[in-house]
């Protein structure tokens, strides 16, 4: 028994299968800390990094600011590389003129082409497709290596949307985020990161496991029982036998009672007895009887006569 109840509980874990997955959100960076963790970020210029590069601790943001008209460029990379994976993150414009924007992309740097055009936050010459109104832009990028495509969306201060398909396919993963601030030669700009998170899939947890040992102790319990229950069908067993014994001992003497029991009692006895199971005709106690019936079809005449 403790097989077949072992195999049992081994096949229904094995039918309900894998479990399903669910999308999990990390917190890859909330610019908590004191400095700016070179583990998650490395930074870097093309030009001359702006005046202000580092981690606003009473903000909790990476904060970048250009006080003085100038060229300046800071690329902010992700080093954690992306695969089906979605990456969200904010960037807060403060404040701006002259040339000035953010933007973002992933790397390989420049080999993936989703936009064309102004494609920043801010102004350089013309105000960016993304917006040049102060606040906060939601960005999200959601990696599909299945269709080679990216989703890319930015919600803009005024809760509307710009959003583009960048094409995979002439690339391969893992891919970096990077978020840029630039000014022109008369630009200022405060422009400030934070909430970067990844969003994955991963396993829902678990179905409690099967607490084995518990299982066994409940197995042990049923198979104590069961040898009760044979032990008390085989106890019925013998006592039903010892029955049987005693009154094959018995049977002569009874037999030998009855027939000194006066004839008309055992008539009595012998004709209720065919009565009760629908005899017509039964022998015992030394006499032979036949039970018929009368004309009005009731049985009512029961003649014996020694056997």
């Amino acid at each position: 028994m403790r097989v077949y109840l072992l195999v049992f509980v081994s096949v229904f874990f094995l039918l309900i299968g894998p479990a399903n997955t669910h999308a999990a959100t990390i917190i890859y960076d909330d610019f908590s800390e004191p400095t700016l963790n070179l583990s998650k970020w490395n930074e870097t210029t093309d030009s001359t990094f702006p005046d202000e590069h580092s981690v606003n601790t009473t903000e909790q943001t990476y904060h970048t600011a250009q006080i003085q008209p100038g060229d300046s460029a800071l690329h902010l990379i992700m080093t954690k590389g992306l695969a089906n994976e979605t990456v969200e993150f904010d960037v807060i414009y403060v404040s701006g003129s002259g040339n000035h924007l953010s933007n973002f992309g992933f790397a390989p740097y420049g080999s993936v082409s989703w936009c064309s055009g102004n494609c920043y936050i801010g102004y350089w010459n013309a105000p960016g497709l993304w917006g040049s109104q102060t606040g906060t832009y939601h960005v999200t990028i959601d990696f599909d290596l299945v269709s080679e495509r990216a989703n890319v969306s930015v919600k803009r201060p005024d809760e509307t949307y710009w959003t583009s398909i960048a094409d995979l396919s002439v690339t391969s993963p893992p891919y970096y985020l990077f978020v840029q601030t630039s000014t022109g030669h008369n630009g200022i700009m405060h422009f400030d990161i934070d909430n970067v998170e990844i969003v994955t899939e991963e396993p829902e947890p678990p179905e409690p496991e099967c607490n084995c040992s518990e299982l066994e102790k409940r197995i042990t319990e049923l198979e104590e029982r069961v040898e009760l229950i044979e032990t008390a069908i085989q106890n019925i067993q013998d006592a039903i036998d010892l029955i049987w014994e005693t009154l094959d001992s018995l049977t002569p003497p009874i037999l030998d009672y009855f027939f000194n029991v006066p004839n008309g009692i055992r008539r009595s006895m012998v004709c209720g007895y065919m009565e009760d199971n629908n005899l017509t005709q039964h022998e015992a106690l030394g006499l032979s009887c036949e039970l018929k019936e009368t004309g009005k079809g009731k049985s009512s005449a029961c003649r014996c006569e020694k056997a």
